[in-house]
């Protein structure tokens, strides 16, 4: 089990909550019932999930496109906009909705999530966590250059708060970006390593690790 002396515990949103890989699968599901009713191709959604689980990140409509011949027929942008802004089907983990559950209400109960704000905020609200959760911040309201390791977004939960960096701990999952600003700060560091999370293979490189290490809600106590 894994102890935390917090006032204030912040989350992160992505692997930590909920598994990003049930977003993705979400947002290709919803491009690809777009793609069957505009051009009579009904396992474009299917094409990019196999892409996905083969490694593929980053150009995976462009090349689903490609291999299902609509490459000039359909706008690529238009697709990630439409995965972006699509109403997803997420939920919890169970551990962390159990923890949800746990978690004393009189003390601070927080999230700091990188992202899109279209697609931050539907993860948001498909899991119902604006209800449990504040502060709420979504990094890139203030601009994509104060995402994370920036500073900016542990100020201001600091400020919301009115707390000091020593009475806040931060619970995340990317250890080459989520602990760099805590730590540096001086809030105490855990990471979360899902089996299924798209980081959990990597290893820290930013020479700010965690202070501690779990791979479910459950190991922790306060």
């Amino acid at each position: 089990m894994t102890r935390i002396e917090t006032t204030g515990l912040i989350l992160d949103l992505d692997d930590t909550l909920y598994l990003e890989r049930d977003y993705v699968r979400s947002g290709f599901d919803a491009v690809g019932r777009y793609v069957a009713e505009a051009c009579g191709v009904q396992d474009f959604g299917e094409r990019c999930w196999a892409l996905f689980e083969s490694g593929v990140r980053g150009v995976t409509f462009n090349r689903a496109l490609g291999e299902a011949g609509l490459s000039g027929s359909i706008d690529c942008g238009a697709l990630v906009d439409m995965y972006r802004t699509h109403t997803p089907s997420l939920r919890l983990q169970d551990d962390a909705a159990q923890f949800l559950r746990d978690w004393p209400s009189d003390r601070p109960l927080g999230l700091i999530t990188d992202g899109p704000v279209p697609s931050q905020s539907a993860k948001i609200a498909a899991l119902g966590l604006q209800v449990r959760l504040s502060p709420i911040v979504i990094s890139d309201e203030f601009g994509t250059e104060f995402r994370k390791p920036h500073d900016r977004p542990f100020q201001t939960v600091e400020k919301a708060l009115g707390l000091a960096p020593d009475q806040l701990t931060y619970i995340a999952d990317n250890p080459s970006k989520d602990f760099i600003a805590p730590r540096r700060r001086g809030w105490g560091t855990v990471r979360i390593r899902r089996p299924e999370g798209e980081h959990h293979d990597v290893e820290d490189s930013s020479g700010f690790p965690p202070h501690s290490e779990i791979v479910s809600f459950e190991e922790l106590t306060w």
